[in-house]
């Protein structure tokens, strides 16, 4: 049974209950979290609890998803658990860290982190009996929502900024939802379906905008937590566009602190890309306030949020976490890509970010060596081949009889 009570307003601490509409807070138009009754929740479940179940994504943490009926969890899942975590010496080497730890979100469903929010967004929508979900989306979540919905048997409706790779749109266009292409940024994205969803009473799944999302992501701490014996890492290093993740890790650590599960929150850090860092930028400045960033040409477009919609409330976790955001060059990701793809492991541009932060930060000094350090690894590399970089050696097409007199080892010199 959930221990959900309701929304909590996370500027003006206005609250709702359940039944309240699954967007912004009436009042002030602030971020809603959902709440949760974590103080009966402790008197009746504890570690052991968790270990013991199977580590089904949403449903084994289902006391504090806000989400009624079990049966939800099953409706919409795509089979997603709890990703890997990987532990790397030669990265952790590379990195000059201690200790290296690889979350590997890349491995879910649809190729990235976004099958967390999507699977609780599409929980809210069935349970709210939403006939129409849509986002905006740089790719990820699109395919996911896409995915997701059609499992469910809800329509879709995805908006896209013109020129999104078109592995991610086929990702999207594979699960039959409608695709709205829109002329700008994701911004311009943003507001265009947010404009469609308030005229056609849709269920909008955007991150901070629908408050499942974030109930979603947050499993990422919760995973953390677990696979780490309970002693979170010292440090979680995010790719950092919307701070979904970061916000949303930030909720499920204090709640894991709540129930007495761990006891101590790690120091939460984010990566943009120097082509788009608003966020970065006001940290780097000591600001509170996240002005306009005007975004210049990458080889990434994801992360591209000129102005996040909660980057003043990422700046407070971070300073609160003693955390950073800081940004990588599009240099600085290619050759974190190769190091990864070096170590078995093929990321996309925001799935290689993370690694990217952390070895720019040893190189500041604004990072200890003694840590143990764990990177979000959010997508997989098939989502943008195109960025991939390509190593090793290739030959020219060789005839037959031309290998078979060849000396073996002619081809590794």
């Amino acid at each position: 049974m959930s221990a959900w009570v309701g929304f909590r307003c996370t500027q003006c601490a206005k609250e709702l209950p359940p039944e309240a509409e699954a967007g912004l807070c009436p009042s002030c138009k602030g971020i809603l979290f959902a709440a949760y009754d974590t103080a009966a929740l402790a008197r009746r479940l504890g570690r052991r609890d968790f270990e013991a179940r199977p580590p089904a994504m949403l449903e084994r943490w289902a006391e504090l998803m806000p989400v009624r009926d079990a049966a939800t969890f099953r409706r919409v899942s795509l089979g997603e658990q709890a990703s890997p975590l990987l532990e790397s010496e030669p990265l952790a080497r590379a990195a000059d860290v201690s200790r290296l730890l690889l979350k590997m979100d890349a491995q879910l469903p649809t190729g990235s982190l976004k099958d967390r929010p999507m699977s609780a967004v599409m929980c809210g929508a069935v349970e709210r009996k939403a006939p129409v979900v849509c986002m905006a989306s740089s790719g990820n979540a699109g395919a996911s929502m896409a995915a997701h919905a059609a499992r469910a048997g809800l329509q879709a409706v995805i908006g896209v900024f013109a020129g999104v790779p078109a592995a991610k749109l086929c990702k999207i266009r594979v699960h039959a939802p409608t695709v709205v292409q829109v002329a700008g940024g994701m911004d311009d994205a943003e507001e265009a379906i947010q404009s469609l969803a308030r005229r056609g009473h849709w269920f909008n799944g955007e991150a901070f905008v629908n408050p499942y999302a974030l109930e979603g992501e947050k499993t990422i701490a919760y995973e953390l937590a677990i696979q780490c014996g309970w002693d979170p890492p010292d440090a979680v290093v995010f790719p950092l566009g919307s701070a979904a993740c970061v916000v949303a890790s930030y909720k499920g650590f204090q709640e894991l602190a709540a129930l007495g599960c761990i006891g101590k929150m790690p120091r939460l850090i984010g990566v943009q890309f120097s082509a788009c860092a608003p966020i970065a930028a006001a940290f780097a400045a000591g600001q509170t306030q996240v002005a306009r960033f005007q975004r210049t040409p990458s080889f990434s477009s994801t992360l591209m949020h000129e102005k996040p919609f909660a980057g003043e409330l990422a700046l407070r976790i971070f300073r609160e976490t003693g955390g950073i955001a800081t940004a990588a060059t599009d240099d600085e990701v290619r050759a974190a890509m190769g190091l990864l793809g070096q170590g078995g492991i093929f990321a996309e541009p925001a799935g290689a970010i993370a690694l990217a932060g952390v070895m720019r930060l040893r190189r500041e000094g604004r990072l200890e060596p003694n840590l143990r350090v764990a990177c979000l690894v959010s997508g997989n590399g098939l989502n943008y081949i195109e960025a991939a970089p390509q190593g090793g050696k290739l030959t020219e097409p060789l005839p037959l009889g031309a290998i078979q007199s060849m000396a073996p080892e002619a081809l590794l010199s």
